[in-house]
C-alpha cells in the first residue's frame, strides 16, 4: 500500500467563465500499481483514475482510490 497527496491543477468552465482550480488531494494506491508507484521519482507527472471513498470505517475522511496510473511525458 502507498499513501501520499496528489496535486492537482486545472482550468475548469464554470458558469460559463474559466476558472483556475487547484487542490492537494490524500490518495491511497494498492496492488501492482502500488509497487509501480512506490519505484517511480517523487515529482513524476501522472494521470490517475480511481474513484472517492472514505478512507475506512472508522476515519470518514475522504481520500482518493487510485485504480490507474499513468506516467505522462514533460
Amino acid at each position: 500500500m502507498v499513501e501520499g497527496v496528489i496535486s492537482h491543477a486545472s482550468t475548469q468552465l464554470e458558469a460559463g467563465r474559466e476558472r483556475a482550480v487547484s487542490a492537494e488531494v490524500p490518495f491511497v494506491v494498492l496492488g501492482d500499481a502500488a509497487r509501480v508507484l512506490s519505484q517511480s521519482v517523487l515529482g513524476t507527472t501522472v494521470s490517475v483514475n480511481g474513484f472517492l471513498a472514505a478512507k475506512s470505517l472508522k476515519n470518514r475522511r475522504l481520500v482518493l482510490h487510485v485504480e490507474e496510473i499513468r506516467f505522462l511525458e514533460g
